[in-house]
């Protein structure tokens, strides 16, 4: 099989799907609108739960949460004390952080004033999730403490939307809530942690006896030592937390500590709607190969007169196929095509609908990753259809 007869019988399937305009737009919509369905609600899934955020060694991260045994809640922040008693005590962390998400007015030169959010963090955030920045830098450990230097890392986001992604800003002073911070670093987008989706990073600056051992108010983020077990950390906390709760009963009666990964923490929520979704359009997309097959299965019959001249004028079977597998190329194709754009648009609606709270949502669209699965769903329709009117071939009378 030459070039030549790829072309050739790519030239006569068009020209044959030509004469049948009103069956071939059928086919080609119904294709489109299943494929796009799956590209664009995959595009979703492949965004949230597929991606690796951009931390170095993800799976290591955890959340260490308290919870009230005499309330019954759970995943609550711990106290700033409880949290500094953590960091001495525990021995199954390589690091651990803290940080608490405050609204704050920001005003800049030449920027109009907005609220918006930051997130106030402990020296050791950034190093703990492995973040490297853009630009610069993060905060340092003599700029955490109480009364330390004022320092800012803006948001990706934020730089390019606020100050024209100009490198030169490192150095230049922003006003927060009428205090002045110099801007230090940039750091990349698709930093989300739970209730700390920020615009900007600020030093947290509290000591431990910065704040009352009652007042739970950060959130803490741990990177496990290497070889050290979920559960094995989950166990040490829960020992740390039953010693705090002896050495301060006023404060610490009925709480303890949970370790929870990450990744479960951000999408363990969402996973099982997202992947019955998926599952839902999958079957939109089968339905839709049903009634496309339904189509050229009918058709097939309607040709069963062409194809026995053509195999009486000395067709082989093989070259039946190719020519089929030409039209089933073209339809899918087409239907593919119109089914990304169909997506393109489609997410757009989809990402309005979205709840807020869902991670990553700026980080879906239909990227080569996802381009790639739409032609593979592609190219298995293709010859899914052409396998039908070719074992149809087979069985037609020549008499």
């Amino acid at each position: 099989m030459t070039l030549d007869t790829v072309t050739a019988d790519l030239r006569f399937a068009l020209r044959g799907l030509r004469q049948r305009p009103g069956l071939t737009l059928a086919m080609v919509v119904t294709l489109a609108l299943g494929i796009g369905a799956v590209t664009a609600l995959f595009s979703v899934v492949d965004a949230v739960l597929l991606q690796r955020p951009p931390f170095g060694e993800p799976d290591r991260l955890v959340m260490v949460y308290q919870h009230d045994r005499i309330s019954g809640t759970t995943r609550e922040p711990a106290s700033v004390p409880d949290y500094y008693d953590l960091v001495a005590r525990a021995r199954g962390f390589e690091s651990l952080a803290a940080f608490a998400t405050v609204q704050v007015s920001v005003a800049a030169a030449g920027a109009e004033p907005a609220r918006l959010t930051a997130t106030q963090v402990s020296h050791s955030f950034f190093p703990t999730i492995r973040l490297a920045p853009i630009l610069g830098r993060g905060p340092l450990p003599e700029e955490d403490r109480p009364g330390g230097a004022r320092v800012a890392v803006l948001s990706e986001r934020l730089w390019r939307s606020r100050f024209a992604a100009d490198p030169a800003v490192l150095g230049n002073s922003i006003r927060l809530d009428d205090e002045s911070y110099t801007i230090v670093g940039i750091a990349p987008d698709g930093a989300e942690l739970p209730d700390a989706e920020a615009d900007l990073w600020v030093p947290l600056q509290l000591g431990p006896a910065s704040t009352p051992r009652s007042l739970h108010n950060v959130l803490v983020i741990g990177r496990l030592a290497r070889g050290t077990d979920p559960v094995v950390a989950g166990e040490e906390t829960r020992h740390i937390a039953a010693a705090l709760e002896r050495e301060y009963p006023e404060s610490n009666q009925g709480r303890g500590m949970t370790v929870e990964s990450l990744a479960e923490v951000m999408v363990g929520a969402i996973r099982p709607a997202l992947l019955v979704l998926l599952g839902a359009v999958t079957l939109v997309l089968l339905v839709a190969c049903v009634n496309v097959a339904n189509l050229l299965l009918a058709q097939g019959w309607a040709r069963s007169r062409e194809i026995a001249l053509r195999r009486a004028l000395g067709a082989t079977l093989p070259r039946l196929a190719r020519l089929f597998l030409a039209e089933s190329l073209i339809l899918a194709g087409a239907g593919g095509a119109l089914g990304v754009l169909l997506a393109v648009w489609g997410l757009e609606l989809l990402l309005r609908l979205a709840p807020a709270d869902l991670p990553r949502l700026e980080r879906v669209g239909v990227d080569p990753g996802v381009l790639a699965a739409a032609t593979a769903v592609t190219l298995l329709v293709a010859l899914v259809f052409g396998a039908l009117p070719a074992l149809q071939a087979r069985r037609t009378d020549l008499h």
